[in-house]
């Protein structure tokens, strides 16, 4: 499976396959932290005052030299997707994760799987160590708090080895 870290994503650059141009720059990777889905890039837009984002539908690849869309109408207002507006005020990167009300530290990273498009590890750090966490693991999200509640007894129950 090849893997991208959502870090790696920002700030890449955003082309059009039908006119051939850089049409944007990524800003942010928008997961959702109920469910772990990948939502979308919102976008810096020369000239563009309002939040703009491409669906994670309309990317056709994603690579470290940049991410590759059908064309320019692919961008969108961020009204136009359901739950981005919420993602970006609790985004997943940030987010405390705990099992069995024991605090495990906090979301650093994600891996996304580049043939699905879709969110596949979290990446935790805590103050001595850093654990890759499937997405599968997360139970609930607690927004009040913004936490992730993790599967399982232990965090090694629920950590990649």
């Amino acid at each position: 499976m090849n893997l991208i870290l959502a870090s790696s994503i920002e700030n890449l650059k955003i082309a059009s396959l039908e006119d051939g141009i850089k049409i944007a720059d990524v800003d942010k990777v928008l997961i959702d932290p109920e469910n772990g889905k990948f939502i979308g890039l919102t976008i810096i837009k020369f000239l563009s005052k309002k939040n703009k984002i491409i669906s994670s539908r309309d990317i056709l690849s994603i690579d470290k030299e940049g991410v590759v869309t059908n064309s320019q109408k692919d961008i969108v207002d961020i009204d136009e997707i359901a739950g981005t507006k919420e993602t970006l005020k609790n985004p997943l990167l940030g987010c405390k994760v705990r099992i069995n009300k024991n605090y495990i530290g906090k979301v650093i990273d994600v891996s996304l799987s580049l043939e699905t498009m879709s969110a596949v590890n979290i990446y935790v750090r805590s103050v001595f160590k850093e654990r890759i966490v499937p997405i599968s693991r997360i139970d609930k999200y607690d927004k009040k708090s913004h936490t992730l509640i993790l599967k399982g007894d232990n965090f090694a129950e629920a950590s990649v080895v």
